[in-house]
């Protein structure tokens, strides 16, 4: 579950306003109408377990009915941007190894899902190497038509006119 911080005086429509949703697993801050969704488990290179791609789909939920946001940055911390699925996850399974993975996997395609079907413009920061998921991850960004006029620039993306809604 995301815990939310708010860090202005008039709330979230407030577009000088940072709101920051956190869990250990994920860090979901909104600057303005910028979200940033980052991957937060350097110690295990941003490796991608249930409960994080639980994370990662309630922030893509976020990120996709908040009309605020107008542009959304995917990122990771530390040295690997993303090394794919946990490992140590599919270790643990034992006989149900392919339960586990099966349900990992359908709930981060849920995740990748919502993120390249909203609405709005996906920057993939690609700050370091990725492995297995995270190249799907990764390239996510490359699938969304806004993505190349903002691409180092996403500031700009508060000015862009969304789908389906005037200025």
């Amino acid at each position: 579950m995301l815990k939310i911080k708010h860090d202005c005086a008039t709330g979230p429509a407030d577009f000088s306003c940072v709101d920051e949703l956190m869990t250990e697993l994920i860090r979901l801050t909104i600057d303005r109408s910028i979200a940033t969704v980052t991957l937060n488990r350097p110690e295990v290179d941003n490796a991608v377990d249930l409960e994080t791609a639980r994370a990662v789909l309630d922030a893509a939920i976020r990120c996709d009915q908040d009309r605020t946001i107008r542009c959304v940055v995917l990122t990771g911390s530390g040295r690997l941007f993303c090394a794919g699925g946990d490992i140590a996850l599919m270790q643990r399974g034992g006989d149900a190894v392919g339960a586990a993975i099966s349900e990992l996997a359908g709930t981060l395609h849920m995740a990748v899902t919502r993120l390249a079907r909203m609405a709005k413009p996906l920057i993939c920061a690609i700050n370091s190497p990725a492995a297995g998921a995270g190249v799907g991850l990764a390239v996510l960004g490359q699938s969304t038509p806004h993505a190349a006029r903002l691409l180092g620039q996403p500031r700009r993306a508060a000015e862009c006119p969304q789908p389906g809604r005037s200025r």
